[in-house]
């Protein structure tokens, strides 16, 4: 995982800098979608009190990104491992 690059100012480099905003997920943002991508309906959060308390746990991540295409692959992979190895009753 990377470091998200400072932004610069600097006209040359703002072409360079949006590509990286647009190949970066933040990853607090990618922890939110990914819980909601893998994790049943049924299961998710369900009162104000643990999304805050979901969403504490991620503001530790709020420098640090993740590529979309590497994202996109570990969702799946957790949503493929949790159907072929999910709760045993």
């Amino acid at each position: 995982m990377a470091p998200m690059p400072e932004e610069k100012t600097h006209s040359g480099l703002s072409a360079a800098w949006q590509g990286l905003e647009d190949e970066f997920v933040p990853l607090p943002v990618a922890a939110t979608v990914t819980y909601f991508h893998v994790t049943d309906a049924l299961r998710q959060v369900s009162s104000e009190e643990d999304l805050v308390r979901e969403r504490s746990a991620a503001l530790s991540l709020a420098n640090l990104a993740i590529r979309r295409g590497d994202l996109r692959a570990a969702m799946t992979t957790l949503k493929e491992a949790r159907l072929a190895f999910g709760r045993r009753s």
